[in-house]
């Protein structure tokens, strides 16, 4: 987490599922993603006859959107990618792997554990509030670069603190790290969101939340080297060199903080003539008008009449509030076992270092899997496209399909100990698969948060998810004084109804519309004209 190994930049929620690592989706290479594009692209064009061509595109020309998403834009896109790719490289090879370990080992206690947590969870609430209050005052960009001049003083402290085992100095550099995390984090997300077309921004998220998964699973590979080199044992000295390692790599990570400008948002670069031709026609007509701060449209009362006629369990205004929910009330319920996971398998089950980085590997592949899997479902292309270009399946409802696997898994860890089914294997593969299908979640919940809200409110929304982030955190302390007075799977058993709750919440808005307040107007008035003529 922090500046070490950052939840990623999509909710912590389910990045926290399998031990502050496991996150992910595939770069998405296939014909039929980049299809996504292309289709999305048209569909922000004039006319009917933009949709059916970009249904027809070639291969090269798919493959020169591609290029153009990444390439033709906003150079903010690719370097917020690599500083994903390696913040994610370094923690998966320290934080994720060999953290909880080490500390365990120093210092014998879950509860001090569960303080170092704690203090990092305060420092990112603290200055995740500062700068969702100072962003519009003193500019997103003023915030990254003091996030990143703390974010290096954190890795050097965390280092020290590693080196001479003192307590305190792990607090203090928490701390540091937290609200390092927490300054940049929502600025960053804001400026990603500003910086790419609406129309692109769920393909975008699975492009950069591909290349996160991938860059998790060469941490553990590099992780494994290394324990293959000093013995395949939780030795403390071999421990602290691979944080060392890990904390070098994120070091170099966070110096990229300082290349992110806001300069190169899609609005600024429209105004100073800085994008090509191309990048302006394909610019959605919503998106110019959010980058304007044009929203009177959606502040008219009759539009928010429409909305509240749109069907649904719940009013379609509170739909934002109930994805963000989800992640709260997740978030809440993992910090129960973030931090106690890897000592879960250790202790109960004499897991080795090696092997525990084979296990993150596979939750990192069963990410992979499932979040192409949803990603395809939930495309504007192929066989699960409308006629008109448009999803066939709702994607808050798609959540419904992990998230269920993901609670009944968590039951399973929590309750199987006295069964047969409590061996090593099926518990792994329990657990492999429950930590892939809760961390597939991410991206699709990120983008669908960042499309229900008005540009003008994304940063103040990823404030929110940066607090609702911090929050297992806070009930890390909780579950390692659970963890010490009874055992680790007494906490799952928290975790499990904490999720449970998160999924009710999932079910309620899952008859709602998963489109902008615009979007949604549209649709209900058309329908409404409709039956009335």
């Amino acid at each position: 987490m922090g500046v070490g190994a950052g939840p990623g930049e999509h909710s912590a929620a389910e990045q926290s599922e399998s031990s502050l690592a496991t996150m992910g989706a595939p770069l998405l290479s296939s014909e039929s993603s980049v299809r996504n594009v292309a289709t999305e692209n048209s569909q922000s064009q004039r006319g009917s006859g933009a949709g059916q061509q970009a249904g027809t595109l070639s291969s090269t020309e798919r493959g020169a959107s591609l290029r153009h998403l990444l390439c033709g834009g906003s150079p903010n896109v690719w370097r917020v990618i690599l500083f994903s790719f390696l913040i994610n490289l370094s923690g998966a090879v320290w934080q994720s792997s060999v953290w909880s370990p080490l500390l365990q080992s120093v210092f014998n206690s879950n509860i001090y554990l569960g303080i170092i947590a704690a203090a990092q969870g305060v420092g990112e609430l603290s200055a995740a509030v500062l700068s969702g209050w100072g962003a519009d005052r003193y500019g997103k960009e003023f915030f990254i670069r003091i996030a990143a001049a703390v974010g290096c003083l954190s890795v050097v402290a965390i280092a020290v603190g590693v080196h001479y085992e003192h307590l305190g100095t792990l607090i203090a550099a928490s701390l540091a790290s937290g609200a390092s995390y927490g300054a940049f984090f929502p600025c960053v997300e804001a400026i990603l969101a500003d910086s790419v077309p609406a129309g692109r921004r769920t393909f975008l998220y699975n492009i950069k939340y591909g290349l996160e998964t991938s860059s998790y699973v060469a941490g553990y590979a590099v992780t494994m080297c290394m324990f293959a080199y000093f013995g395949n044992h939780w030795d403390v000295r071999a421990m602290k060199i691979v944080v060392d390692v890990g904390l070098g790599m994120s070091l170099l990570a966070t110096l990229l903080l300082f290349t992110i400008r806001e300069e190169f948002t899609l609005k600024r670069m429209r105004e100073a003539g800085l994008l090509s031709a191309r990048s302006v026609d394909d610019l959605p007509e919503e998106e110019e008008e959010a980058d304007e701060g044009d929203d009177e449209e959606e502040d008219d009362c009759t539009n928010h009449e429409a909305l509240a006629r749109a069907p649904g369990l719940i009013p379609q205004r509170f739909v934002p509030f109930a994805v963000a929910g989800k992640d709260l009330v997740v978030c809440l319920g993992s910090g129960m076992t973030t931090m106690y996971i890897s000592l879960f398998l250790i202790d109960d089950y004499s897991v080795a270092p090696m092997q525990l980085q084979a296990v993150l590997i596979g939750c990192s592949v069963c990410s992979v899997l499932c979040s192409q899997t949803l990603g395809l479902i939930t495309g504007d292309s192929g066989k699960c496209a409308t006629a008109d270009g448009k999803p066939r399946f709702n994607r808050i409802r798609m959540m419904l399909v992990p998230f269920t696997i993901g609670v009944f898994g968590m039951y399973y860890l929590a309750l199987a100990k006295t069964t047969i089914l409590s061996a090593l294997a099926p518990t792994l593969a329990v657990y492999i698969v429950r930590s892939g299908v809760m961390n597939s979640m991410s991206g699709l919940s990120r983008a669908i948060l960042m499309d229900l809200v008005p540009a003008r409110n994304r940063a103040k929304w990823n404030v929110f998810e940066s607090v609702s982030s911090v929050t297992w955190a806070g009930s890390a302390v909780v579950g390692g004084a659970i963890a010490d007075r009874w055992d680790y799977r007494a906490t799952f058993l928290i975790t499990a109804a904490c999720h449970t709750v998160g999924w009710a919440v999932v079910a309620l808005a899952s008859r709602n519309r998963d489109r902008p307040a615009k979007e949604v107007v549209a649709e209900v008035l058309a329908a409404e004209e409709a039956a009335a003529t």
